[in-house]
């Protein structure tokens, strides 16, 4: 059991590492291509897009030829695109190995958690599921220094060529590890709703994308307008297929329904403020990317130091009494960051940034909990792409959105310190007001999974 969730949990390490790995080395790839740093604007966000869509169909894939097939071929898949990625010599050649490293990823994380729930009894969810969590949590902020690093060392390449022996040893354990399942009855493939879907994805998130650039110009709004009728025609094929390729049952349980709005919603505010804070300290303090991006190990101080504590606190105090204070806290952290960003001295930030990740720690690791505990299993693979798809569109929209406010603040501001402020504090307020909803999750949520029982 441990070998399997190690496993996976390093799959995952491994694909949300290249998500951000790749931004401080933009410049210096751009230079070898003889192109702009602007003009890599598609590549830096073809990764993200090809995540969102190409996790749809992975539960399919995974129920017609078996979750350990599937896994193992993801996991080459992302291979294939890091060693594309790193031989491209032009921008088009590294759009399409990012495409590739996406499909494998799309593929890795829901099939990945998909064979640890099938394999992991109920009693033991919480302590398989804190080893999981820790890639989600720590690969966004090592990511900026690791790749800052290699290409400083050595080359923008060897973000990409890292991923070659860590891939290969990973396809040896899957098909070693993973057992084999039985796969349900084959289901015809929904590639309208497909279709739909994934045009109503790459049209929001290039919404969120071009709101940085030009809020409210005629892009966003054509962009927004086709956003609308994909998705509205998306819906509509949702309540006419009798087998579509994304459905809602698992939103019929109250744990679920509630960690899965929660935990997106505590993932935007979380996405937005990681990238806002370096961003704050390079255009208003001067800092270097390097020494912002280094600012935040405090933070991943933080999530390593309570990570062996969270099973033994939560089966302790419970999971709401836990989202509930933990939410609270997170919003008292971002609205003393809104308190400091014009201190003089921004000495007490390490300490504010390490308590952030202990309790953000926690806090991950109950929602990511919970979110599965009272799902019966024939709506566990509906559950595990809902929670998918919300996860990597949030963090999506936590940066566009975040970058969009300070644009519009710094606009309509004296300075832009003042917009970073009033941004960190709407963060602050979004983050308390998660405290309501999970307030009302009963009081014993979660009591089977934690083992209290």
């Amino acid at each position: 059991m441990k070998g399997l969730s190690l496993l996976v949990a390093v799959a995952l390490f491994m694909e949300f590492l290249d998500g951000s790995a790749l931004n401080p080395a933009i410049p210096k790839i751009a230079a070898s291509f003889g192109v702009a740093a602007v003009d890599l604007g598609p590549v830096a966000s073809a990764y993200a897009i090809s995540l969102a869509i190409f996790i749809l169909p992975s539960g399919w894939l995974a129920d017609r030829f078996g979750p350990r097939p599937v896994f193992a071929t993801a996991i080459a898949v992302f291979t294939a695109g890091s060693l594309f990625s790193a031989m491209a010599g032009s921008a088009m050649e590294l759009l399409f190995g990012r495409v590739l490293q996406g499909i494998g990823g799309a593929m890795m994380f829901p099939v990945g958690r998909l064979i640890v729930l099938k394999v992991t009894p109920r009693s033991q969810l919480l302590n398989v599921m804190t080893r999981l969590v820790w890639p989600a949590q720590l690969a966004p902020i090592l990511g900026p220094v690791v790749g800052g690093y290699l290409t400083d060392a050595f080359s923008w390449r060897a973000i990409f060529l890292i991923n070659l022996p860590i891939g290969i040893a990973a396809i040896a354990a899957a098909l070693h590890l993973i057992p084999k399942f039985e796969t349900p009855p084959q289901r015809p493939f929904d590639t309208k709703g497909f279709v739909l879907a994934a045009l109503a994805l790459t049209m929001l998130l290039a919404c969120v994308d071009r709101l940085v650039d030009a809020t409210g110009g005629v892009t966003f709004v054509a962009l927004a307008f086709v956003a609308f009728c994909a998705t509205a025609l998306f819906a509509r094929h949702l309540r006419h297929h009798p087998r579509p390729i994304l459905t809602f049952e698992a939103m019929r349980h109250d744990c679920f329904r509630r960690s899965l709005l929660g935990g997106t919603g505590a993932r935007i505010v979380l996405n937005a403020v990681l990238f806002l804070l370096p961003l704050m300290l390079q255009l208003c303090r001067s800092y270097t990317a390097l020494d912002a991006g280094l600012v935040l190990m405090p933070f991943f101080v933080g999530v390593v130091a309570m990570q062996p504590f969270t099973t033994r606190i939560l089966r302790a105090v419970g999971f709401r009494a836990i989202l509930v204070t933990n939410s609270l806290l997170q919003g008292g952290f971002v609205a003393l960051c809104a308190v400091m960003v014009d201190a003089v001295s921004l000495s007490p930030l390490p300490v504010l940034l390490f308590l952030a990740g202990a309790s953000r720690s926690l806090q991950i690791t109950a929602v990511s909990t919970l979110t599965f505990a009272d799902v019966p299993e024939e709506h566990i693979g509906s559950a595990n792409l809902l929670n998918a798809v919300s996860f990597h569109v949030s963090a999506a929209f936590g940066i566009g959105i975040g970058a969009a406010l300070v644009q519009v603040g710094g606009a309509v501001m004296p300075d832009l310190l003042a917009a970073f402020r009033v941004v960190f504090l709407v963060s602050a307020a979004a983050a308390t007001l998660l405290a309501f909803d999970f307030a009302r999750l009963p009081a014993n949520a979660g009591e089977t999974v934690a083992g209290r029982r």
